[in-house]
C-alpha cells in the first residue's frame, strides 16, 4: 500500500507472551488495508447486520468491521478482560507504554479498528 502509515499494538502478558497487531492504514482515504486472511462465518453481513447499515449482502459478503476485529477476537477470545497486560503502542511520531488491564488496551485498539474499518456508518 502506497501513502499508508501503520500503527502497531504489543500486547506483552505476564508470562512474557506478546500478541502483536500490526495495523496499516490508507493515508489518503484513512481506510485499513484489506486483509489479508480469510474472513471467518461470523463476520458474514448476514449475521446481526445493524439496522442503520446500507450495505447489502449481495455487494459485501462480510461486515467491514467485523473483519477489522476478527484478528483481535481470535487472538484474546480465551483470554481474561482483567489480565494485566503491558501494551505498547507505536504509531509514526512515537511510542506509547502501559501497564493497564487487557480490556482497556483492547478497547484502544477497537478505537482505532472500528473507524477505519471501511464501515459506512462508523467511518464519519
Amino acid at each position: 500500500m502506497e501513502d499508508s502509515f501503520t500503527i502497531k499494538y504489543v500486547f506483552k502478558f505476564e508470562d512474557n507472551f506478546e500478541q502483536v497487531f500490526q495495523i496499516d492504514i490508507d493515508e489518503e482515504s484513512l481506510q485499513i488495508k484489506p486483509p489479508e486472511y480469510q474472513p471467518q462465518d461470523w463476520t458474514k453481513l448476514e449475521n446481526h447486520q445493524c439496522k442503520e447499515c446500507p450495505l447489502t449482502d449481495s455487494d459485501h459478503k462480510y461486515c467491514p468491521a467485523a473483519v477489522a476485529v476478527q484478528p483481535m477476537v481470535d487472538a484474546f477470545g480465551n483470554d481474561q478482560s482483567f489480565e494485566e497486560v503491558e501494551v505498547t503502542v507505536t504509531v509514526p511520531e512515537r511510542r506509547y507504554r502501559k501497564k493497564t488491564y487487557l480490556q482497556e488496551g483492547a478497547r484502544s485498539m477497537l478505537g482505532i479498528l472500528m473507524p477505519v474499518s471501511v464501515c459506512p456508518v462508523l467511518a464519519p
